[in-house]
């Protein structure tokens, strides 16, 4: 990293806007920062590195105590750094978190905090703005972090030493990031992994298989039992007992299927000796079922008797159905028929009566038919003198119905014109409304422009809520967390303490042990002293190196779930600070027209919550009523073509009208005409009407009475004429019936008297004693069929058992009835026996196949686990040896990264021996580090005035600051020359030279004016006189009221 550009404003001491190009010192690649004490050195270098990773050099300043005392409040803080890297330009502005002041219109001071916020230009086509993002994306360009950046290309006041007398642990990600070695800590981990995935895996599969183990049945065998049960399962022992088990098992399984078989041969025996008796028992019940069923059926002999006579008299009975049909019928036929004679000659008076009075009324209407022929002529005078009456009266009509046509012509030309006037009112009105329509037409796009910058504030006003209720959540996440925090911070620093005793009584124990072994005059192993006035005693609570092992375990897990609890307060602080500052600050700004809050944000967030409701609230209701007059002047607007169609419509009326009202003027004239012409008509009928008479009234009704007398003689003629030919014909046809009915009557009596003769004499001969007992003895055709099947199924009924009764008794003679208890009780005795048999047949085999599904699963299980220990023997061996578990205690990373180290000692000697005089050699320090602290990378200084080694912290101010720089410009040269990722380019030096004698000052300058010919630019502050003489380049700082001012000079 080379900077090119620095532009500081209102940072630190600069007042104002200050820009450093560095362009300007190309041809000098080392230039000093000069300047009294607190006028701004430090500060060009704080703001370097606040550019490039948001924090100053030093440790002890913050980036809100960045921005300038004398700047003015409404002056903005900011640094801008184009810089070099790798070939590449890159352009990165920083705004450190501040207070800035902005004058309202109403001429108060509104006061808000700006949050650290960042730019990065990468391209024209990437900017990155997001403060993670950016910082990520500057330790990727330069392959460094903040700290590591600090000790290897910028050394302020303070942090010399840091690099140099950083312990192995400090030093290794600084050295991996700059010699790309995450591949070797990779090949660590990934042993790392394996080993304890197949450890677990194998820890695994033990827990599998003891769980299979404790799944074996061992009956009654104790030694299997006792081994299932134990702690430490004898594995190979419990599988070779499991398998002689099941070998007896199936032994005892085979005898037990063989006295199964026994037992059910002789249950069948018995089952077929019980169901020969139950059958013989059977037989026997069913002989005296038959036979008792056969006595009952005989004492029904007599009851089928009396049912065979009843069934032959209702036989003979049937035969005599007809005749007796007969003679019914004979008896209805000569009653009727007297019946209908006596009414004949009843009737035939009456009808003789009605005779002679219709044909007097005949004779009597044709007398009056003679007065039909003066009524005509009567009748066609007075139609004559209607006819000039019909003339007259026609024309009195058409009078009249002209003139009313000429009133209604003359009405309705009227109301035309009246409504051609209505019309073009109504034209003039909407057009006025045209007019309106179109200036709301404008008023609509202004409204509507209006809602939506109303609309969108309210949107950004919902996502600035929605944002502040998410920040809400994250602070009460991180309240929540940091409430639970005590607990764990609490487990954790029990487990510490309780590792920390164990390890200084472990400690103490083992310094006992030591004394225990002593001897007079024998070197102690530690010291080598021969004497040992004061021996350690024994501690008897000191734990054993596993329980301090497990010690050790416990504060390590307490304290990673305690470190991993205060990461996630970390990440949730930075989540809620990341919407405080990327969300809610810009979009409180864009809304800062509807919502003033000047207050902190963070202290008054119920306050911020309460006001961004109201101004929501308030907005809301704008929009409604912008909504409500939108859709007013919407209402209005739609009616616009409405309201032309409207006027056009009635232009087409009026158009129409006026020339309607021409053509019924012209159709008025026409109309007067005729009825003037009618008139005259009129006039001339009137006199051609009799004298005397004005009205046709009575003339029609004297017509009329004259018509009806007609029509009635007509009527009652006619009528006559039928009464009498009715009366004559009725007459004549009921004389006829008399006739015919009195023949009829001798005829039907004469049969009756036959068919009752024939009747009597069939009742003697089918031996009934009388007409009674036939009729007693007459049956349905049903009935004498239910009766002939009953007695005919009881003789069949009789017979069949008879049959059966005699074919049972030869089946039985031979047989005895037999009791069924005693077998069934000797089948339960053998039921019993094979129940206990097949129940024991059962937990044998269920045993047997339990054990050997198991033994199958232990077997398959034990084989993975020989498997995968062999595999752990060299994957485990390799992970320990790789990760520093070794005798050295360095890890294969380490090892390569010691390599390196050793190339970047060896080129700071280079420089350090110039700078000594060869006194002081740095070298890495090789032995092992006590107890389990790795090592491979710490540094000690060889002294060539004493020749002794020692630790690089025992060096001197002085010598301190060379060996430093002498470390820091070998890092650099080791680096550009393997190029691992990370190129030095730049290297800054704050203070340390006022330190040095004046030759060793002399050597650290030559050293550092040696850099120009690599092309390095070496800037560094200093008070040293020497210093400023040697360098051509000089950034000089001038302090001042207003603030102080930086600008190159160069000689």
């Amino acid at each position: 990293m080379r900077p090119l550009r620095l532009v500081i404003n209102a940072f630190g001491p600069y007042a104002g806007r200050e820009e450093l190009d560095f362009t300007k010192i190309k041809g000098s690649n080392i230039f000093v920062i000069s300047g009294p004490t607190g006028a701004g050195k430090t500060t060009i270098f704080d703001a370097i590195s606040f550019a490039l990773f948001g924090e100053a050099s030093g440790g002890s300043r913050t980036i809100e105590s960045l921005k300038s005392h004398h700047a003015k409040g409404t002056e903005v803080s900011y640094v801008e750094l184009d810089f070099l890297a790798k070939g590449k330009e890159y352009k990165i502005t920083r705004y450190p978190t501040q207070i800035v002041e902005k004058e309202l219109k109403n001429g108060t001071i509104k006061t808000t905090e700006k949050k650290h916020s960042v730019e990065l230009i990468i391209d024209e086509d990437k900017v990155i703005t997001k403060t993670t993002e950016a910082d990520k994306e500057i330790e990727k360009i330069l392959g460094l972090n903040a700290s590591q950046f600090k000790q290897i290309v910028m050394l302020p006041q303070g942090e010399f030493k840091k690099l140099l007398e950083a312990e192995s642990k400090d030093k290794e990600p600084i050295f991996r990031n700059i010699f790309g070695t995450q591949k070797f800590l990779k090949i660590q981990d990934e042993l790392k992994e394996k080993s304890s995935a197949l450890r677990k895996k194998v820890e695994g599969d033990k827990q599998r298989r003891d769980a299979f183990i404790t799944k074996v049945d061992p009956s009654d065998d104790d030694n299997l039992k006792l081994l299932i049960n134990s702690i430490d399962k004898d594995v190979l022992e419990i599988i070779k007992l499991t398998k002689d088990l099941i070998n007896k098992d199936r032994e005892e399984e085979l005898v037990l299927t063989s006295d199964l078989d026994k037992v059910k041969k002789e249950k069948i025996k018995v089952e077929e000796s019980k169901f020969k008796a139950e059958e013989n028992n059977k037989r026997l019940d069913s002989k005296e079922k038959i036979e008792k069923e056969l006595e009952n059926l005989n004492l029904r002999t007599k009851e089928i008797s009396e049912a065979e006579v009843i069934l032959e008299k209702a036989k003979k009975a049937k035969e005599l159905v007809h005749l007796e049909n007969s003679l019914k019928k004979a008896e209805e036929d000569f009653n009727k028929t007297k019946s209908d004679l006596e009414k004949d000659k009843i009737a035939l008076e009456s009808c003789n009566l009605v005779f002679i009075e219709r044909e007097f009324a005949y004779k009597k209407a044709e007398e009056g038919i003679k007065l039909k022929d003066n009524l005509i002529k009567e009748s066609s005078e007075i139609e004559r003198k209607l006819e000039k009456f019909k003339v007259f009266k026609d024309k009195e009509v058409t009078v009249k119905r002209l003139s009313s046509d000429l009133e209604l012509k003359s009405k309705s030309n009227d109301l035309l014109e009246k409504e051609i006037r209505s019309s073009k009112e109504k034209v003039e009105n909407l057009r006025n409304t045209f007019k309106i329509i179109s200036e709301k037409e404008v008023l609509y796009v202004k409204v509507e422009n209006t809602l939506k910058e109303k609309e969108n504030l309210i949107k950004k006003l919902r996502e600035l809520f929605s944002k502040m209720k998410s920040y809400e959540e994250e602070c009460k996440s991180h309240r929540d967390l940091v409430k639970e925090l005590s607990k764990y911070e609490k487990d954790y620093l029990e487990s510490k303490k309780a590792y920390d005793n164990g390890e200084l009584l472990f400690k103490k124990g083992m310094a006992g042990i030591l004394a225990l072994k002593l001897k007079e005059n024998e070197e102690c192993p530690v010291c080598g002293s021969l004497e040992h006035p004061k021996l350690a005693k024994m501690e008897e609570s000191a734990p054993s190196e596993e329980e301090l092992n497990n010690l050790k375990r416990n504060y390590e897990i307490r304290k990673e779930i305690y470190d991993k609890e205060l990461n996630k307060i970390s990440l949730k602080n930075v989540k809620k600070e990341s919407i405080l500052e990327e969300s809610i600050e810009p979009l409180l700004n864009e809304l800062e027209s509807i919502i003033s809050f000047n207050d902190n944000i963070e202290e008054n967030f119920a306050l911020l919550k309460e006001v961004v409701l109201k101004g929501g609230t308030k907005l809301g209701e704008e929009i409604n009523t912008l909504k409500d007059d939108i859709n007013k002047i919407k209402l209005i607007i739609d009616k616009k073509d409405i309201v032309k169609k409207e006027i056009d419509l009635l232009e087409n009326k009026i158009k129409n009208d006026e020339n309607k009202i021409n053509e019924a003027r012209l159709t008025y004239q026409n109309v007067l005409a005729e009825l003037r012409k009618e008139e005259g008509f009129l006039e001339e009928a009137k006199g051609g009407l009799p004298e005397g008479i004005n009205d046709d009234r009575d003339l029609q009704s004297a017509l009329s009475e004259i018509k009806v007398k007609i029509r009635s003689l007509e009527e009652n003629l006619e009528n006559s004429k039928n009464l009498y030919l009715k009366a004559k014909d009725s007459l004549t046809k009921l004389k006829q019936d008399i006739l015919n009915n009195t023949a009829l009557l001798e005829k039907y009596n004469d049969t009756l008297c036959n068919i009752r003769e024939v009747f009597d004499k069939s009742i003697k001969e089918s031996c009934f004693e009388n007409i009674d007992d036939y009729i007693s003895s007459k049956l349905k055709d049903e009935d004498i069929k239910s009766k002939e099947v009953f007695i005919r199924d009881f003789y069949n009924k009789l017979s069949s058992k008879n049959d059966e009764f005699n074919r049972i008794k030869e089946e039985t003679k031979d047989i005895s009835r037999v009791a069924l208890d005693d077998y069934n009780i000797i089948i339960q005795e053998i039921e019993l026996k094979s129940k206990d048999l097949e129940q024991k047949g059962k937990v044998i085999f269920s045993r047997i196949k339990n054990n050997k599904d198991t033994l199958k699963s232990i077997e398959e299980i034990t084989d993975k686990i020989k498997d995968d220990e062999e595999k752990y023997k060299v994957i485990g061996e390799l992970a320990e040896l790789a990760n520093g578990n070794n005798s050295e205690r360095v890890s294969f990373e380490r090892y390569v990264l010691a390599a390196y180290f050793d190339d970047i000692i060896r080129a700071a000697n280079f420089r350090l021996s110039k700078m000594t005089n060869s006194r002081y050699t740095l070298k890495r320090k090789e032995s092992r580090e006590k107890g389990a602290k790795q090592s491979g990378l710490e540094l000690e200084v060889i002294d060539a005035y004493t020749g002794k080694e020692r630790h690089v912290k025992t060096l001197s101010g002085g010598e301190g600051f060379k060996a430093s720089l002498s470390l820091a410009l070998g890092l650099a040269d080791v680096i550009q020359s393997y190029a691992g990722g990370v190129q030095i380019d730049t290297m800054f030096v704050d203070e340390g030279f006022g330190t040095l004698d004046p030759e060793s000052l002399d050597n650290a300058i030559n050293t550092l004016m040696d850099l120009q010919d690599l092309g390095r630019l070496v800037g560094i502050i200093s008070h040293v006189p020497e210093l400023k003489e040697r360098v051509d380049a000089r950034l000089e700082i001038t302090p001042g009221k207003d603030g102080s001012h930086a600008k190159f000079i160069i000689k």
